[in-house]
């Protein structure tokens, strides 16, 4: 009992570890996906991600009885491509209203100079 109870808190210090992995690689992942359009990079981001949840999950899930990390090392990816998503069709519609504003601008008259 003893020797469980002393490996609880190594456990529960890899279980913060791989949450905070999974944060990173989600945000990562968000970033490759949504804003720089590039799916190989992402998707090796949501590989880490998986990964980090799984050792999240397992380390302090299973050691700890806790499961608030292992929740949000899985919110971690969905969360972060969603601002990420809405970050970028924010920016693009605001470059295409700029855009937009721009070519409907009328062009200036030159009056020739006699």
């Amino acid at each position: 009992m003893a020797l469980w109870l002393d490996l609880t808190h190594v456990f529960t210090f890899l279980g913060i570890a791989g949450t905070v992995l999974a944060l990173t690689f989600g945000v990562i992942a968000g970033v490759a996906f949504a804003i720089t359009g590039n799916p190989s990079r992402g998707a090796v981001a949501t590989g880490g991600w998986l990964v980090s949840v799984m050792f999240s999950f397992t380390a302090t899930f299973a050691f700890a009885g806790s499961w608030v990390l292992p929740a949000v090392a899985i919110v971690a990816l969905p969360l972060t491509l969603t601002l990420s998503a809405a970050f970028h069709v924010a920016v693009c519609a605001r470059s295409h209203a700029a855009q937009s504003a721009v070519a409907s601008r009328r062009p200036a008259v030159l009056t020739p100079v006699a």
